[in-house]
């Protein structure tokens, strides 16, 4: 039972006063009045015992302190007694009065003794009586000055003693002073000791039960949920520096969106994306590059772009999956040539199982003739591939030499259309380079996952090099999105293509 009245005993004391509340819940309204009026009780005698306890501890060391610095006082005056007594000695300010005064009485009749003989010179020879009576009297009030002068140096060593014991009387005087003071002090509390607690407002019997309160449960609940999702919305919105939709990329970036590619699904659709064309010609995916294909072209009608670069911020954020299936879309229109450009990560002759050697680095470095560079895809006729060639220790040289700038205008003849996978923006140069050679770039931004400063530094060092870029596209886009930035309706394929992936992924 105490252990329980002790542990429910609440105590909460009031801002910017000396007030304090007790508190106690119990299923009997008597027992949980009487508790509460028990511990003040108990509180305030408790406050008195200690008070008085403190008072009586602290009279008791203080008499025993009196009766020591009563013994010191004591010694202390008997010791200054016995020093003046021995040296025939008063206090040390009188003594070192009587001294100077002595030393300015020989010291005024010093000089008048030198003024007479000074008058008894020019008016007497050196012989004459007076004369010498006067320097009699001079020399000997001078040697009587000194010897007070030497006096006065040998008492200053009982001076300074005089006063230290002086003080020392002293000191102990006002040290037992302030304690007797306190003693009585002390006496008279113990005498008189005063609560320094009362009751204001004593507990009553409760009416009625103060819990539980299911109301205020509901609404704190509530309340709690509540400002939990805001919060986590408000951590999810400031934390997410993410790109999810086409519309937040223009507003952030200015540049327009060209279009989207959505995300694949299935594993199958997923084992070569870069491939996905081909075998899925009238899918939401085909046409998603096709719509990207067709804004390029339709950037200038008069002069449509031939040479394009694809590249992204960072890596895998598929800017080789574009690159590709807008290669194999260009092809349907036109003599495409891909050329693989990305000198430190290479992937298109993997892709499509070739071997790297023979094929860009080398005809830059002389090795290969530009024909022998290029093959055609043996599932698309009218679309080229030019690999990256044999890995170089210095890709950037290479791209940016005269005989990279003679190459592409050469293809340029030979080509209806151009596509350059470059090496991605941030962490190498290569693009921008390259960005000098081609007629637009696209930027790749993989939704929910590229963070916009990366964009932001990537179109600002693409800006400074003078590399126009058409727009961006924005990768792996989920059904939630695309439907968002084609909400109007005219994209219905894209519904049925995230449909029939969605029942492949469930069978």
């Amino acid at each position: 039972l105490r252990g329980m009245v002790q542990g429910g005993i609440q105590v909460q004391s009031e801002k910017k006063s000396q007030l304090v509340n007790l508190h106690f819940e119990s299923h009997d309204p008597e027992f949980a009045a009487d508790v509460v009026n028990t511990a003040a009780e108990a509180y305030m005698a408790l406050s008195l015992d200690a008070r008085l306890a403190q008072a009586k501890v602290s009279t008791g060391w203080l008499s025993e302190q009196v009766e020591n610095l009563r013994a010191k006082v004591s010694e202390a005056e008997a010791n200054l007694q016995a020093f003046q007594a021995s040296e025939n000695l008063v206090d040390s300010t009188k003594n070192q009065e009587l001294i100077k005064s002595r030393l300015s009485a020989l010291s005024a009749s010093y000089i008048n003794a030198q003024n007479k003989v000074s008058q008894l010179e020019e008016r007497y020879g050196h012989r004459h009586p007076s004369l010498i009576a006067a320097r009699s009297e001079m020399a000997e009030l001078k040697k009587r000055l000194d010897d007070e002068k030497q006096q006065a140096v040998g008492s200053q060593v009982n001076d300074f003693k005089l006063a230290k014991l002086e003080r020392d009387a002293a000191t102990y005087r006002q040290l037992y002073d302030q304690f007797l003071t306190r003693v009585k002090e002390t006496s008279l509390a113990t005498q008189y000791t005063i609560v320094d607690a009362r009751v204001i407002d004593k507990a009553e019997v409760p009416a009625a039960p103060v819990s539980p309160n299911k109301r205020r449960i509901v609404l704190s609940y509530f309340g709690m949920g509540l400002m939990l999702g805001l919060f986590l919305i408000w951590s999810r919105d400031r934390l997410d520096n993410t790109y999810k939709n086409p519309a937040e990329i223009e507003q952030r970036t200015g540049l327009p969106v060209v279009g989207v590619i959505p995300y694949l699904h299935s594993k199958k659709d997923r084992q070569l994306p870069e491939r996905h064309y081909l075998d899925n010609v009238r899918s939401g995916f085909a046409e998603s590059i096709n719509h990207i294909r067709t804004s390029i072209l339709y950037t200038n009608v008069d002069h449509p772009p031939k040479v394009i670069m694809v590249t992204s911020a960072l890596q895998s954020e598929g800017k080789t999956t574009l690159s590709s299936n807008l290669a194999l879309s260009f092809s349907q229109v036109g003599r495409t040539l891909l050329i693989d450009a990305d000198m430190r990560k290479p992937r298109v002759a993997d892709i499509i199982g070739l071997s790297r050697a023979g094929g860009l680095s080398d005809v830059i470095a002389g090795q290969a003739k530009i024909s022998e560079a290029y093959s055609r895809d043996k599932e698309s006729d009218q679309l080229f591939i030019m690999k990256c060639g044999t890995q170089p220790p210095n890709p950037l040289e290479l791209i940016s030499s005269k005989k990279f700038q003679m190459m592409v205008m050469e293809l340029r003849e030979s080509f209806d259309h151009i596509v350059i996978d470059s090496a991605p923006v941030l962490p190498v140069s290569d693009a921008i380079v390259l960005g000098n050679n081609v007629d637009g770039t696209l930027m790749v931004v993989r939704a929910e996952k590229t963070n916009r400063p990366a964009v932001t530094n990537a179109l600002s060092r693409l800006s400074k090099a003078n590399v126009p870029v058409f727009g961006i596209v924005l990768s792996q886009v989920t059904a939630k999105n695309i439907s968002y930035y084609y909400s109007d309706g005219s994209y219905g394929y894209y519904g049925e293509y995230y449909g029939k992936q969605k029942q492949a992924t469930n069978s």
